[in-house]
């Protein structure tokens, strides 16, 4: 009994420090806030985002997210929602042809990278506390 608790423990706290992924599926609306959407739940702090393109819905922030960091590749788009922030924690990679279309407030703890034509359309407010590299 001992060594099931030690074990579940254990595995707890690795799986906090080393995090998870998840992955932006939109299977039944494009919503942030809904975790049918997602492969491995709705994303906290410590959670790696991927979307991917050729979704059947666009991802919509509709109501205040985070994550840490965000892989936003082609041929997809992020909507931030009017009076909602998204904060990222960690890293913002955006690939070709990603768009990103704020009307809140995004809020970037870490590094922005890009490559290839990407946008972003900004109607709100970006606050980037690091550094951007550009290739």
């Amino acid at each position: 009994m001992r060594r099931a608790i030690l074990m579940g423990i254990t595995l707890f706290f690795v799986e906090t420090l080393y995090g998870q992924s998840t992955s932006f599926q939109a299977l039944i609306t494009g919503s942030w806030t809904s975790s049918y959407n997602w492969s491995n739940g709705i994303p906290d702090e410590n959670t790696d985002v991927t979307i991917e393109g050729a979704l059947t819905f666009n991802c919509t922030v509709n109501g205040n997210g985070k994550c840490h960091d965000l892989i936003h590749t082609s041929y997809s788009t992020l909507n931030i929602n009017q009076d909602v922030t998204l904060t990222i924690w960690g890293n913002l990679y955006l690939g070709d042809l990603s768009t990103m279309k704020n009307n809140g407030t995004i809020v970037l703890h870490g590094d922005y990278y890009y490559n290839g034509k990407k946008r972003i359309e900004s109607n709100g407010s970006i606050q980037i506390n690091s550094s951007i590299e550009t290739n």
